[in-house]
């Protein structure tokens, strides 16, 4: 498994990692009734990830979540090695784990999830 980071920060083995790869086009008609298609990009980036994690970890991606944009270190199935994309994080959605507030040097532990699109 290939280590991910999310702006700078080392992501813990997912409990849901998803990937989707979009192609992003423009079709227009032409007088004559044909359709033409105009590939702008192909290979965006979109994820769907949930973790388990520590209190600390659990501030740390709230915070990614405040900044405009970051840059995901992951596999790169185009070049078969690790690689960065530039992405959003949207949905941000925590919950905390029932009975945690225990764990020592921890104040809890959460379930972390997130979506994140490459621009």
């Amino acid at each position: 498994m290939v280590t991910r980071t999310l702006g700078g920060v080392t992501l813990p083995k997912p409990t849901q990692w998803d990937e989707s790869y979009g192609v992003i086009e423009n079709t227009n008609t032409s007088e004559a009734g044909t359709d033409l298609v105009n590939v702008v990009r192909q290979n965006k980036l979109s994820v769907t990830t949930q973790f388990n994690c520590s209190s600390r970890l659990y501030h740390q991606l709230f915070e990614l979540s405040q900044q405009p944009y970051m840059f995901l270190q992951t596999y790169d199935p185009l070049t078969d090695a690790t690689g960065l994309r530039k992405v959003r994080m949207r949905d941000f959605a925590a919950s905390f784990q029932q009975y945690s507030d225990n764990v020592p040097n921890t104040t809890g532990l959460w379930v972390v999830g997130f979506s994140l699109t490459e621009f």
